[in-house]
């Protein structure tokens, strides 16, 4: 990495956390895809665990571009000039925390609370991701960057179909939830 700017040294850290987040989240929507039962969340999860794998390669590719190494830079603490990174990871840490506090507080309830538990982490997960990727949109943009800008932008644009899909999900399933557990259809009432 030392025959790279400054500039783009930068550039790969943000790259590289970006990277290392891809790959937690492609484990935790693996997790979250086999848990669901419901076909068209289950069917929107695993098409983007692919999206996910394929942000993962692109982001290496980028940065072997860049002549640097995915996963050099994940593992030593925080320069000065990569506390955001450093913050952006804690911040995939805490939601993936979060996400678990959330799943080991709801092991009582039904499994429609559950689901929401889970779209509710991904939602979250997104709106990190979106933050993410305008942030290396806008370092790439700011450094004349136009491959890792486009590149940036391409997968913003999926992280935000995958939030608009969980903003629609959301509603339905705490409707689903008030059925199954506060509500309960009347045959299961009367039994």
């Amino acid at each position: 990495m030392t025959d790279m700017s400054a500039g783009e040294q930068k550039i790969v850290r943000y790259l590289s956390a970006a990277h290392a987040e891809e790959r937690k989240l492609e484990a935790v929507l693996a997790e979250h895809a086999a848990a669901t039962p419901r076909k068209a969340y289950k069917d929107r999860l695993q098409k983007h665990i692919k999206e996910t794998r394929d942000h993962a390669k692109a982001l290496e590719k980028r940065i072997g571009q860049l002549g640097g190494n995915p996963d050099s830079l994940v593992d030593r603490a925080p320069e000065p000039v990569s506390d955001a990174v450093g913050a952006a990871q804690g911040a995939v840490r805490k939601a993936a925390s979060m996400a678990q506090d959330g799943m080991n507080t709801l092991r009582r309830t039904g499994d429609q609370e559950k689901l929401l538990a889970n779209a509710r982490a991904e939602y979250a997960s997104e709106a990190h991701e979106i933050a993410t990727y305008t942030a290396i949109e806008a370092l790439a943009d700011a450094l004349g960057d136009t491959d890792t800008s486009k590149l940036a932008r391409g997968i913003r644009r999926d992280e935000e179909r995958m939030q608009k899909f969980l903003s629609d999900l959301i509603p339905k399933l705490v409707r689903a939830a008030v059925q199954e557990e506060i509500a309960p259809p009347r045959a299961a009432a009367s039994a």
